[in-house]
């Protein structure tokens, strides 16, 4: 689902840079399927925060088949390395996603969970830099609680 009016995400998408044939692939793919991303403009901001605060250590909550990771992972490289957690429910779909980051080159900077979001971040050392929870809506109260113990002071 979309909130924006299709003519404004148009001209949001139309001011992001040029990005990897592979991301435009996804986002295709995502159209066609509809699977839910961030799209590009959401991709480039995410990108543009971790890059200005120069996160290195990243989880996302509900990472789907890497379009969010990647922006993520591409700015943690840029940073110097790094690792951004990407974490999903499904083996399929995390299967789909180190070949989705492998493809951008961007694999060895992620690490990959397999299980539900909350625990695999209850669960994670932390602090991160950036935390970024992109799970089912009804569960955002308990991934705050979580959240809030793991962020780094100051951490987005």
């Amino acid at each position: 689902m979309n909130l924006l009016a299709p003519r404004v995400a148009a001209y949001l998408d139309g001011l992001v840079p040029p990005r990897a044939a592979r991301l435009a692939e996804l986002e295709v793919e995502a159209r066609h399927t509809d699977f839910p991303i961030i799209g590009p403009a959401t991709g480039h901001l995410c990108y543009l925060l971790a890059r200005l605060t120069r996160a290195r250590q990243i989880f996302e909550l509900g990472s789907g088949f890497g379009y969010s990771t990647a922006w993520f992972a591409r700015a943690v490289k840029e940073n110097g390395g790094g690792t951004v957690h990407h974490v999903v429910w499904d083996e399929d779909l995390s299967h789909a996603a180190r070949e989705n980051l492998a493809a951008l080159g961007l694999a060895d900077v992620v690490q990959f969970h397999v299980g539900e979001a909350v625990a695999a971040l209850t669960h994670a050392a932390g602090p991160f830099d950036i935390i970024f929870n992109d799970i089912d809506k009804q569960d955002y109260p308990k991934a705050l609680d979580v959240i809030a113990t793991k962020l780094k002071s100051g951490g987005l």
